[in-house]
């Protein structure tokens, strides 16, 4: 039994450092957000597609918005029953 890591996104063996995410081995520099195409350097990202996707490019063109101010909705936000998104601030001020 070989203990040869295989990065995920090449299919090649990963001989020195590596990243371990989304239940797989990478080379780090394949390791990149599934956007802009850079390599992700954080600890925290989003998946995307089962993809990674750092944060400012989740933020700018995935992120459901806000159907008042258009904020991303990054957290906790609440939907009403024609599918529209509000953020906290908003969500509480509409219930009131």
């Amino acid at each position: 039994m070989s203990d040869t890591r295989i990065c995920k996104s090449c299919a090649q063996p990963i001989n020195s450092g590596h990243i371990t995410a989304l239940g797989a081995n990478w080379h780090p520099e394949h390791f990149y957000c599934t956007i802009c195409q850079q390599p992700i350097t954080e600890t925290h990202f989003y998946v995307h597609q089962e993809r990674p996707c750092d944060q400012v490019c989740y933020e700018n063109s995935i992120a459901p918005r806000c159907t008042l101010c258009n904020k991303a909705l990054m957290g906790k936000y609440q939907i009403n029953g024609w599918d529209e998104r509000y953020c906290i601030d908003h969500a509480e001020k509409l219930a009131s």
